[in-house]
This record gives C-alpha cells, sequence and structure tokens, in this order.
C-alpha cells in the first residue's frame, strides 16, 4: 500500500486477496475503502467497470453472515444451516 494507497483498484484488489484467505472481515474493510473512493469519482460512466467490487462486496458479506450462522448453529443445536 506505499505506492497507491488511495487508488480504488488497488483496494479493490487487497479486499479480494483477504477474502481468499479467508480474512472477510478485512476484505470488507478494503472493499468499503474502495467504495467510498469509486463514489468521490462521481462519474456514472466508469460504473460498469466497479461492478466486480459490488459483486465481492456480496460474497464478502454473504460469507460473514454464514459465519455467524455457523457460530449461532454450534451454540443452539435446534438451529439449522
Amino acid at each position: 500500500m506505499k505506492f497507491y494507497p488511495d487508488d480504488p483498484a488497488v483496494l479493490h484488489e487487497l479486499g479480494v486477496i483477504n477474502y481468499l484467505n479467508r480474512e472477510y472481515q478485512n476484505a470488507l474493510a478494503f472493499f468499503q475503502r474502495a467504495l467510498i473512493k469509486v463514489e468521490a469519482i462521481d462519474q456514472v460512466d466508469l460504473l460498469p467497470y466497479w461492478e466486480p467490487l459490488f459483486n465481492n462486496m456480496g460474497h464478502v458479506c454473504r460469507k460473514l453472515k454464514y459465519i455467524e450462522i455457523y457460530e449461532l448453529a454450534q451454540k443452539k443445536e435446534h438451529v439449522f444451516i
């Protein structure tokens, strides 16, 4: 992050790396930082370029919710996954 710490593409890729390492909270933090930078650009013609960011944010949120449900299931036997 030494060279381009505010580049949304770099932040997005760091999020992907964290996702692949199953560090979902870190991945979400990088995706959120990238989104803030993308929103600051405010150019509608660039939005299709950032569709993978939204897709990846959805995947990481799904994983985080799954983890929460799994942890709940371990505490309560009657919860089905």
